[in-house]
């Protein structure tokens, strides 16, 4: 993930001069290194977890995108937690711009193929030593 979104961000540099930070494609990565290994076995769930935590990374005050974030009060997105206590959500503090979106999803949809994710789901490590 991490060397993907950095090669795209190099191939692009006039679209994504400081738009796409180092501390964004870690995040993002981090969400998804941390999606597949709560929800590994479970390919469709993986998929659906990291795409909540891409697109709540997204969501502005104008577009709030929680629709694949975990409902309940005990969620983890803030928009979905105050919504289930009846509370009015705080302002989004939106994380990456929404002109990277078009750069990002590509990748995210490429390492969300079912084929590869049912790979990654034993979680052992591609060295043999």
């Amino acid at each position: 993930m991490f060397n993907a979104l950095e090669n795209v961000k190099n191939s692009n540099k006039k679209e994504l001069n400081r738009k796409l930070t180092k501390t964004n494609i870690e995040k993002i990565t981090k969400i998804y290194a941390t999606n597949l290994k709560r929800s590994a076995p479970d390919t469709i769930q993986v998929q659906e977890d990291v795409y909540g935590g891409i697109f709540h990374m997204l969501s502005t005050d104008a577009k709030p995108r929680p629709d694949l974030c975990p409902t309940g009060i005990h969620s983890w997105c803030f928009f979905q937690r105050a919504l289930a206590l009846g509370e009015e959500p705080r302002k989004h503090n939106t994380t990456i711009k929404a002109e990277v979106e078009k750069f990002i999803l590509p990748i995210v949809q490429r390492l969300t193929q079912p084929d590869l994710l049912q790979r990654c789901a034993t979680m052992q490590t591609q060295n043999a030593n």
